[in-house]
């Protein structure tokens, strides 16, 4: 039978995941949305390497070890002190990086991109192929729906190279919900 003190270190040791994803989570997702399933795994995920650092400045052999030694309490400060630790590291290390967005991709596209000089190509979830020129999108808090000018439906043959193009009229609204890929042919300008 699991006692008292077994889920209470149980629970001690899933914590410091939890901790260091949330501090590191600003840093990588502070615009994409996780689940709470999402960050139950990736907090399990990081409590295991935040435990392997705990087992390096205090060693142990087995799980009542671990257990005697978080109930001693002044370890929890070590173990919780830890995974902030970490959890500032990789926020520091996103927040210098030269790899780092900052912000999410619609925003980017939307400070950089000419609209009406832009041809795109949009693949739908329903397998269709439009390509037209961008005239509008939305921005994050809102709706991702494009409007394209002049769009045209793109037929590929069995060798999946264009056979033909069909107009599908002078304006076209494709819903976020059935966009799949949004691919642009002219480079964005810095």
């Amino acid at each position: 039978m699991v006692t008292i003190a077994e889920v209470y270190v149980l629970i001690i040791l899933i914590m410091p995941g939890f901790i260091t994803f949330n501090i590191a989570k600003r840093a990588v997702f502070s615009t994409i949305k996780t689940s709470q399933f999402e960050i139950t795994m990736w907090s399990l995920i990081v409590s295991i390497f935040d435990l392997m650092i705990f087992k390096v400045i205090r060693p142990f052999e087995t799980f009542e070890e671990l257990q005697s030694s978080i109930l001693s309490g002044t370890n929890v400060y070590l173990l919780v002190g830890i995974s902030i630790v970490v959890g500032v590291l990789f926020y520091l290390y996103r927040l210098f990086s030269k790899t780092q967005i900052n912000d999410n991709p619609w925003s980017l596209i939307s400070k950089k991109i000419k609209f009406n000089d832009n041809l795109v190509t949009i693949f739908t979830k329903d397998g269709l192929e439009i390509r037209g020129y961008l005239s509008c999108f939305g921005d994050v808090k809102n709706e991702k729906d494009i409007i394209i000018e002049k769009p045209m439906q793109v037929i590929r043959n069995q060798k999946m190279k264009a056979s033909s193009e069909i107009s599908c009229g002078k304006t076209m609204i494709i819903k976020e919900s059935n966009i799949c890929r949004v691919a642009f042919d002219k480079l964005i300008e810095d």
